[in-house]
Formats: C-alpha cells, structure tokens, sequence
C-alpha cells in the first residue's frame, strides 16, 4: 500500500489581495488632511522666534498695525478698540468670534477651543492682552501666538 501524501498548504492570495485594496482604499477615502498653513496679510511684520513647534489648525486672529481681523469670516475692527476700551465694539467682536466657535467642528473643540494669534511685533503688549482677554471671554481655552522662524 502506498501513502497517499498530504497535500501542502496554500494561501489563497487573490483574496488577500481584495482584503487589502478594501482597506488601502478604506484608510485613505476616511482620512481628512487638514492645511496648517497660515497666509499672512502683507501688512504684518510677525516677531522672531527661535522656538519650532508645529503648527496647530485653528481659528485665525490677526492683528496688525490698524486693525484686528478674523479672516474666516471675513470681519474687521479698528486696533484703537482695544487700546482705549471700545465696550460696544468689542462686545460685538465677541459676539463675531462666538458665533464663529459656534460653528466650529467637534473635532476642533475636543480639547477646547484653540486660537492662532498673529500679532504685528510693532503691537504693545496691553493691546495684545485686551484681545485674548476679549477672547477667553468667548470660552477660548487655548491661544497660540505665531511668530516667524528664524
């Protein structure tokens, strides 16, 4: 009598192959790469900083010699405002950037709100202050003050 021999195992590789397209395909479609780039006005001359950190998506505050701006939603305020306490205007601008965070995707909001400041490094220090105090009003939590790389 003869032994019949076993036959090897084999691996049924066009499957796989299917398996692995669906989930290449799957990762990809379901991945969102959000821009963290930052266009700035050409009258805003950023202040040096030695310091390299990445960059964090987010709400954009900039503010130059004569304005404040909130370029997502396209809104203006004179920088005098908040260097003599304009009560009406910046309780509007408050009213502008809650609105704005309203609106914001949960995914942005999980570790609380987070706000990019791009300050002229001409700007004194207590107008500066008046805004993010301005702003932490309207429940910001985190405010990141961009400066140019060296």
């Amino acid at each position: 009598m003869r032994r019949r021999k076993k036959a090897g195992f084999e691996l049924p590789l066009t499957p796989l192959i299917d398996i692995f397209s669906i989930l290449v395909i799957f990762l990809i479609t379901g991945t969102y790469f959000a821009p963290a780039s930052i266009s700035l006005p050409k009258d805003l001359d950023l202040p040096g900083s030695q310091n390299s950190e990445m960059l964090e998506v987010a709400t954009q505050i900039h503010v130059s010699r004569s304005k404040v701006m909130i370029p997502e939603i396209n809104y203006t305020i004179p920088l005098s405002v908040f260097r003599r306490g304009g009560g009406a205007r910046i309780a509007e601008f408050q009213t502008r950037l809650s609105d704005l965070i309203s609106k914001l995707p949960g995914s942005m909001k999980q570790n609380g709100v987070t706000i990019n400041l791009l300050a002229d490094k001409d700007i004194r220090y207590s107008t500066i202050f008046n805004i993010v105090q301005a702003a932490k009003v309207q429940s910001v939590d985190n405010v990141l003050f961009i400066a140019a790389g060296d």
